[in-house]
């Protein structure tokens, strides 16, 4: 994250109107790049399934699951994001890289199985009447999600 700053002290050095909001526009999109991916996808996936669908139902199912997909995985593993990044931060900057990795497939493991299990139960809640295999691929799709959100939080640190 400190390679992060380092490059906005860059652009905010030229001091024009034109580089603050280059790097306000950086700082937006880096903070809020997750949420940005997945409206657009909703948006393109929904707008494709409406001209193949059969039902005129399953888009807006479709949309409701990837909503609260998306929700739920982002509320699940928020916590962890924070803590994990400044974890990584800590033994980058004590030289100690060895133990980041070991450490990102335990929080992954927590991370999606706390995904998986609280959606379930909130799965059966939200979705009743469903079948049994909406509920699954729901779980399943939140637990991925917990993953993908970790596995961006490092990477984006590392760079």
């Amino acid at each position: 994250m400190a390679g992060i700053s380092i490059e906005l002290k860059k652009v905010l050095k030229r001091e024009s109107l034109l580089a603050l909001l280059t790097a306000t526009g950086y700082s937006a999109v880096l903070s809020s790049g997750n949420w940005l991916i997945a409206i657009l996808s909703v948006v393109v996936f929904s707008l494709i399934a409406v001209g193949f669908a059969k039902d005129p139902k399953i888009p807006e199912i479709y949309q409701v699951y990837i909503t609260y997909a998306v929700a739920l995985s982002l509320i699940f593993s928020g916590p962890l994001q924070l803590m994990f990044t400044r974890f990584v931060a800590d033994r980058l900057f004590e030289k100690k890289t060895e133990k980041v990795l070991p450490n990102f497939f335990g929080a992954l493991v927590l991370s999606m199985f706390v995904g998986f299990s609280l959606s379930f139960l909130i799965s059966l809640y939200l979705f009743k009447g469903f079948p049994y295999h909406y509920h699954m691929v729901f779980s399943f799709t939140v637990a991925v999600m917990c993953g993908v959100w970790l596995a961006n939080v490092l990477l984006t640190g590392l760079k």
